[in-house]
């Protein structure tokens, strides 16, 4: 089946996700690396650990199947904060930024086709409202200006 339309985040996982067998003290990522994509846990079994002056600490409990890591990180354009430490042999899968840009960058497109479609129905509106405002003041200044002189 194809499809003309914008693709679907699973379409794109699919189609670029290259998957690799890691054994435990690997390390996917080390804290302040740039993000460069996201990882998808299959199997495998993952430890965060957060660096510091006096020691290596452990900031969430083993994380394995089902997880993504890196999320966050790359759509705030920022270093990972932990290290991704291997525990437990195993799948995962990663999908680059480059693979994920076109999905990305057709919905900002049509987000900002729905946001301008908005505004443009609010200044409609706010300019109905206004000329109704202004209509209804000329009554009420008309109706003031024939008491008066009354």
């Amino acid at each position: 089946m194809t499809t003309n339309g914008p693709p679907n985040l699973l379409s794109v996982v699919t189609g670029s996700c290259t998957c690799r067998l890691v054994e435990p003290g690997a390390v996917l990522f080390e804290e302040g690396q740039p993000c460069r994509g996201l990882y998808l846990l299959h199997s495998a079994k993952i430890r965060l650990v957060k660096h510091s002056p006096g020691g290596d600490f452990e900031i969430q409990p083993d994380i394995g199947k089902g997880t993504v890591l890196g999320i966050s990180d790359l759509l705030a354009k920022r270093p990972h904060p932990v290290t991704a430490l291997v525990v437990e042999r195993g799948e995962v899968g990663f999908i680059s930024l480059e693979a994920l840009n076109p999905f990305f960058a057709r919905r900002v497109e049509a987000l900002a086709a729905a946001i301008r479609t908005n505004l443009e129905a609010r200044i409609q509106l706010s300019s109905l409202v206004a000329d109704a405002l202004a209509a209804a003041l000329e009554t009420r200044e008309s109706s003031s200006s024939q008491t008066m002189a009354s």
